[in-house]
């Protein structure tokens, strides 16, 4: 096993962490960025009652919803479908919602 501090067999004298190490991770990243943007993709084209537009930010809300309020425990998220990113879902309001936002007309 190499150690990241060993020498890298195919620079001149660099350490392999600052080499092949390096490439490995952007690699790794390029192959998750590809694979995120083929679902993305096959997603849109199976929408064809939608715009690209629409899905997308179909997409970004349901992304909100989850990443903020279902997280901080403000709404309960009901989906209607199996799909994560669907626009079937519903909204409960939790009681901690009540003591976060406050309107005053």
């Amino acid at each position: 096993m190499k150690s990241s501090d060993d020498l890298c067999l195919c620079a001149g004298g660099t350490k392999y962490k600052e080499c092949c190490a390096q490439k490995r991770k952007a690699e790794a990243r390029r192959a998750m960025l590809d694979a995120a943007a083929k679902e993305v993709r096959e997603l849109l084209e199976s929408r064809s009652f939608a715009s690209p537009e629409q899905v997308l930010r179909g997409c970004y809300s349901s992304r909100c919803l989850d990443s903020f309020a279902g997280f901080l425990g403000l709404v309960e998220i009901q989906r209607d479908s199996g799909e994560r990113f669907s626009g079937d879902f519903r909204l409960r309001k939790l009681p901690l919602l009540d003591h976060v936002v406050q309107f005053h007309l």
